[in-house]
């Protein structure tokens, strides 16, 4: 089994499975000549060469194409469209793109001067064939507003078809097929040295770099797109579940293979696998698992298979295993964070902590980050410190704040931490405390455009837990703490209000939380049933003047705070400690 791959410094993604080309077109006048060339599949030297030469002018790139042959050429090839595949000489040009936004377009010339294109766009290119007692040649001039060209490149590969001796050849290095994207060669349009610059962000030591440099020096920064770069790390606790995600460095396949612990047997579930196919554009995986046995240890792996499909790497871990939730379990530790906003260096200090590292999950109650500015932002702003110090083999749980509805990328929130519900907003039990995990919406409202529509999704919630304190599996259990980002302390402030709207009235009397948590205020605030007592920090004062009179305890954490509660049958026992390590508060709440 193989173990995750160091990740080379200024790395560069590779879906390749053969090695890497490259060819520098830099400038007007100066010519790039290609003749290292193998045949399809066996890599071996093609019975007869085949040579490019490729230049560029302002608008157009040239190639020149000379294919060789001692044997009479085939021209039946005429005419232009798909026919020319059916007989004939040919070659076929493919230029396109992996990441990071696909494409692909294919030129085809046949010896007999027929023309085609993957865009029906034959009548704005040209190729101009001639045929003498060396083979026959091709004068080719694609417009350069064809290429999607990004750092100056693109992809690149030429293919011939000789009906001789029914040879292919091809300039890179193929796995199964001409529409091979991932293992074609680069085509820079710019010398070696911007080129490397333009992969790494750094300039390389050795100047006038040549291809055989370039090529050899860029392999080195190579990390598979099927290594694991972020993750795994566990979610939605269930006493029959759990969440496991991890992202890969591109794009591929993966399945995650689990089993009792100390069993031989490995049972497979794939992530992404929809109607007979497995995705394999996704560089996240997330795989639910159910039908797990109650309060029992997992071992998991990870499967992630390469995009040619060609092999796949198993990613094995001492730390890789978890216990699912008991609901018959007497006694139990969990921790309470809230509003990070990417201060990592606040979240290493607690998760360090014994008391985090005695929990058997961890609730994120929401402002991990301040915006959700693209999915490395989640892994750097608190989720890599996460898994590296707790949740391989503990679980996380996630709460959705204000700040995870903004920015472009605010909807990734819901991909990054899907719940198999599809909501934000659910339920779990473990011991004899059932947990309501509440999304409160945003703190503002919604937009004209339709972008945030948390006026529905409270509609909708308050439905759902209406339901659920109804529910057996609400009623029965001793202990009930409801968990949500923004505080319900008061009615008119939109954002406050709002949360207030989601529990009002709710609750039977006979089934009253025994505890809300929440954060968003930025300051520690706990109000004591029916707003009798009002607790916060030493010589801080509190910013809610009136507040709701709730009848269970509500508490605001603060930024540089966490709470660790600790459950046993007849006690809630809360402890809140600063960065320092300085106790902020305590409460024993009696059932």
């Amino acid at each position: 089994m193989k173990k995750q791959n160091n990740i080379p410094e200024n790395s560069v993604v590779s879906y390749a499975s053969n090695g890497y080309k490259a060819i520098s077109v830099p400038e007007k006048k100066k010519t790039a000549l290609l003749n290292d060339f193998c045949t399809f599949r066996v890599h071996k030297k093609p019975v007869v060469p085949t040579e490019i030469k490729l230049s560029r002018n302002k608008n157009e790139l040239l190639l020149e194409v000379h294919c060789f042959d001692t044997k009479p050429v085939h021209t039946e090839n005429k005419s232009n469209g798909m026919s020319l595949f059916e007989k004939g000489d040919r070659i076929e040009i493919f230029f396109g793109a992996i990441e990071p936004v696909p494409w692909m377009i294919q030129f085809a010339i046949g010896a007999g001067g027929g023309k085609f294109d993957s865009q029906g766009k034959t009548d704005f290119w040209n190729a101009d064939v001639t045929v003498n007692k060396t083979g026959w040649h091709v004068q080719l001039t694609i417009p350069l507003k064809f290429l999607q060209l990004r750092d100056l490149s693109c992809r690149f590969n030429l293919c011939r078809y000789r009906v001789e001796n029914k040879e292919y050849s091809t300039w890179s290095k193929l796995q199964t097929k001409f529409h091979e994207t991932e293992n074609f060669g680069e085509l820079f349009f710019c010398d070696y040295d911007t080129a490397y610059f333009a992969k790494t962000g750094s300039w390389h030591d050795k100047k006038f770099m040549s291809r055989k440099s370039f090529e050899t020096c860029i392999a080195k920064h190579h990390i598979p797109a099927n290594t694991v770069l972020h993750g795994p790390f566990l979610s939605n606790p269930a006493s029959h579940g759990m969440t496991i995600t991890w992202t890969t460095a591109g794009m591929c396949a993966a399945a995650l293979e689990y089993r009792l612990k100390g069993s031989k047997i490995w049972h497979k579930k794939y992530a992404g696998l929809q109607n007979a196919v497995l995705s394999q554009n996704n560089n996240l995986h997330t795989v639910h698992l159910d039908g797990l046995k109650e309060n029992t240890s997992y071992e998991y792996r990870l499967i992630n298979i390469h995009p040619l499909q060609t092999e796949q790497e198993t990613i094995e871990n001492p730390d890789y295993n978890f216990r699912t939730l008991n609901t018959h379990k007497k006694k139990f530790r969990f921790t309470y964070f809230s509003d990070i906003h990417s201060d990592t260096t606040t979240l290493k200090y607690f998760l360090e902590q014994k008391n985090t590292q005695g929990s058997d999950f961890i609730i994120n109650a929401g402002d991990f980050l301040a915006c959700m500015s693209g999915p490395d932002a989640f892994y750097q702003g608190f989720l890599d410190c996460m898994t590296e110090q707790y949740a391989k083999n503990k679980p996380l749980v996630f709460l959705r704040g204000n700040h995870e509805q903004v920015g472009l990328f605010a909807a990734d929130y819901s991909r990054m931490f899907s719940h198999s519900s599809g909501k934000t907003y659910y339920t779990f039990r473990h011991g004899d405390c059932c947990f309501l995990l509440l999304d409160a919406g945003n703190d503002h409202p919604d937009d004209p455009f339709g972008i945030h529509q948390n006026t529905e999704m409270i509609r909708e919630e308050r439905q759902w837990l209406e339901d659920v304190v109804k529910s057996n599996f609400y009623r029965s259990a001793k202990h009930h703490i409801v968990c949500m980002h923004i505080p319900p302390f008061q009615r008119n402030k939109f954002d406050l209000g709002q949360a207030f709207s989601l529990v009002q009235n709710v609750f039977p009397v006979d089934a009253m939380p025994d505890l809300l948590l929440c954060g968003h205020l930025h300051r520690y605030i706990r109000l004591m049933p029916d707003a009798r007592e009002i607790i916060t920090k030493k010589n801080v004062p509190c910013q809610i003047k009136n507040p709701e009179a709730l009848p269970y305890p509500v508490i605001a954490n603060d930024i540089d705070t966490c709470i660790v509660v600790d459950v046993t049958p007849s006690v809630l026992q809360l402890h809140v400690v600063d960065s320092t390590g300085k106790t902020i508060d305590q409460l024993k709440i009696r059932r």
